[in-house]
């Protein structure tokens, strides 16, 4: 036990004043001369024992009375936290500014607003002297720690929730590490955050490097109600003007109730096209919008929903570039009929430019006359080796961007390919009697919408297990992908005639066709779709970008940090044309922590504040421990009260004894 004012424990002494005036006020024995005491010196022994006795009750209530004041006025506490009055502090706000602080309070503010609330009035609670830091969950920077509590005080006010989930195991690390170097006795750190689940890591938090020093909590609940929406258009292929868009999205409902959403496709700012869309509650919907663009040029928009809890996921944007046209060179072997593209013409582009796409035909001899880098895409068909001038400009082509797609033919297979891939191909083709295809990675989606199950396969070349799989025919790779330089080759292990298969004969022949060419064509790229929050690397060391947000600037060292918030940003070079940027999924889900996980998450016990008083008050009281001068006064006025019976009780029985006595 402590006291808050050890001066006053001087004035105990004083409790032994009714001793003293017991002492000196007591009755001194007297003899009295009476005729005879045969009948009552048995009752007045009896009377006498009580009175002495009631006489030590009373002054023992009187000290005990006078002792317990002088304690109440030293203010005695039972210590809880390792703090020293009078010493320097030096604390740490970790501040929860991810997205899930954007709910509603029961006070009709977001927790944010009220978290921001609340560390300034801490920041205003330590002493002139005391040091304080702000870390930020979402690991955006923060303040490091300083004597200018103005300067933090600005940077609170400043500061806004972000799209990210968070991690609370390196936020607190970061405000550990931040103490462990102070030269501050007092180290606390003030955790405000809204519990929510997501944050929880899989093993406890070490505060171990926390000496001397303590962690609060201060949680702030609100409402668990909650919509999204998530654009799952990621198709950034081949677009052209007159087009019809496919654009799905999915609604998500985490509230108990159904619920009906008008939801918008928005390009540029404005709303183009709305449904309204019934969703239960916890369960999804998906949905769709079919955008048909007029004019080549980027496309940028967001597909929204009007629900009132936490803003920041009521708009999933999306990002596409509608080309005007692609122009794709067929190259053969002069003299070869019937031409090997024949099909491959008639199923993506049957009238010229239908869909935005220009084929031009031409030979491996009249290759020098052609420039190459107006095709960002080139299909290829040989039936012998390449001469050494044409696999040089491919290589080139290739190595400085360009897209080559190789089919295989039924003399060499994909022999001559060998000059230009690291792999090493074997000639000819190996019959088989596989069926269908299975799509992966880039060209996966196709799964869904071709039926290929009257798809038979005779003949296959063998392509090299190098490279990105694109599609398998059983165990057999069928397409497979390879980086080269800038470029990519794109190896197919048939032909795009009857040879190989019935393919050219099925319905499912042209949509695949167009998927390959829009995919080959290199523009699925060019697009990054990731998570607040996550870093994004570039290619270049330096790149201007602008973002729908309406910030701006330029990325240092080819790391992109400024992702904080959901929104589009276009980048002025680079390997990337753009980046989409959205929340995490999981970051939408409210669902809070129970106190005993958050006091089970730490290797060392917190504190646990309230938001119905103010949290320097709690701090200040916390620092104390259990304040026992309260309890000292109702003590001394029990026992005063108790000496007042006691003496109306006394008194009574003397003026009885005293009138027995006459």
């Amino acid at each position: 036990m402590d006291f808050a004012n050890p001066a006053y424990l001087l004035a105990l002494p004083l409790a032994l004043a009714p001793l003293i005036l017991h002492l000196f006020f007591h009755r001194r024995r007297s003899t009295v001369l009476f005729s005879s005491l045969a009948f009552l010196v048995r009752h007045e022994k009896y009377f006498a024992y009580r009175r002495r006795i009631q006489e030590v009750l009373i002054m023992l209530c009187r000290m005990a009375a006078i002792a317990l004041c002088i304690l109440a006025l030293a203010h005695p506490y039972f210590k809880r936290i390792s703090f020293l009055s009078g010493a320097r502090t030096e604390a740490v706000i970790v501040l929860d500014d991810t997205m899930s602080m954007q709910r509603t309070t029961p006070g009709g503010q977001s927790a944010f607003l009220l978290a921001l609330h609340q560390a300034e009035n801490l920041m205003n609670a330590l002493n002139k002297e005391d040091a304080a830091g702000l870390v930020f969950l979402s690991g955006r920077p923060g303040v490091e720690s300083t004597k200018d509590k103005q300067r933090l005080v600005e940077a609170l006010r400043g500061a806004s929730v972000t799209g990210t989930a968070g991690n609370l195991t390196m936020a607190i690390a970061q405000a550990v590490d931040m103490l462990k170097h102070s030269p501050s006795i007092n180290r606390e750190i003030y955790l405000l955050t809204d519990m929510q689940e997501n944050m929880l890591p899989n093993r406890k938090i070490d505060l171990l490097g926390l000496d001397n020093g303590r962690l609060f909590v201060l949680p702030l609940y609100g409402a668990s109600d909650n919509a999204a929406v998530a654009c799952n258009f990621q198709d950034l292929s081949l677009k052209t003007p007159g087009s019809s868009i496919y654009m799905p999205f999915t609604i998500r409902n985490t509230s108990q109730q159904d619920k009906s959403f008008k939801v918008e496709l928005n390009i540029t700012g404005a709303s183009v096209q709305s449904q309204v869309l019934l969703v239960k509650g916890n369960s999804s919907t998906n949905g769709s919008f079919v955008y048909v663009p007029e004019r080549a040029g980027r496309v940028d928009g967001t597909i929204s929903i009007d629900d009132t809890n936490i803003p920041l996921d009521n708009a999933a944007p999306f990002s596409f570039t509608v080309s005007d046209v692609l122009k794709v060179l067929l190259l053969s072997e002069p003299g070869a009929l019937p031409s090997p593209f024949y099909y491959l013409k008639m199923a993506v582009e049957p009238k010229k430019r239908l869909h935005g796409i220009e084929f031009t035909e031409g030979t491996l001899d009249t290759l020098n006359a052609l420039d190459l880098k107006q095709f960002p895409l080139i299909f290829m068909e040989a039936r012998s080796r390449l001469a050494p001038e044409v696999l040089q400009q491919l290589q080139n082509y290739v190595r400085d961007g360009g897209n080559l797609v190789a089919v295989a033919n039924a003399e060499s297979g994909l022999a001559y390919m060998n000059g230009l891939s690291e792999a090493q191909f074997q000639n000819g083709f190996q019959d088989t009697n596989s069926s269908g295809m299975q799509f992966k990675q880039g060209l996966a989606s196709m799964n869904e919408n071709l039926q290929l199950d009257l798809l038979k396969w005779r003949r296959l070349a063998p392509l090299p297990g190098t490279g990105n799989i694109l599609a398998q025919c059983g165990s057999m790779p069928a397409i497979v992908e390879q980086p080269l330089g800038e470029g990519r080759l794109v190896l197919l292990a048939f032909d795009l005639r009857r040879r190989c298969s019935n393919w050219t004969e099925l319905k499912s022949f042209p949509i695949a066709m167009n998927s390959l060419v829009n995919y080959a064509s290199g523009r699925k790229d060019r697009t990054a779709h990731i998570n607040c929050g996550e870093a994004l690397k570039l290619s270049e060391e330096q790149v201007s970008y602008t973002g729908s947000t309406g910030m701006s600037g330029t990325v240092e060292g080819s790391i992109f940090k400024e992702t904080w918030l959901p929104c589009t940003v276009i980048f002025s070079a680079g390997n990337l044309e753009s980046a989409v940027l959205s929340p995490p999924e999981r970051e939408s889900e409210l669902k809070a922590l129970h106190i005993d996980a958050m006091q089970n998450a730490f290797s060392a016990p917190i504190s646990l504040l309230s938001t119905d008083e103010e949290p320097a008050l709690q701090i200040m009281r916390l620092r104390r421990g259990t304040d026992l001068a309260g309890y000292s006064l109702l003590a001394a006025l029990v026992l005063l009260a108790v000496e007042y019976i006691l003496g109306l009780q006394f008194n009574g029985r003397s003026k009885v004894t005293n009138q027995g006595g006459r």
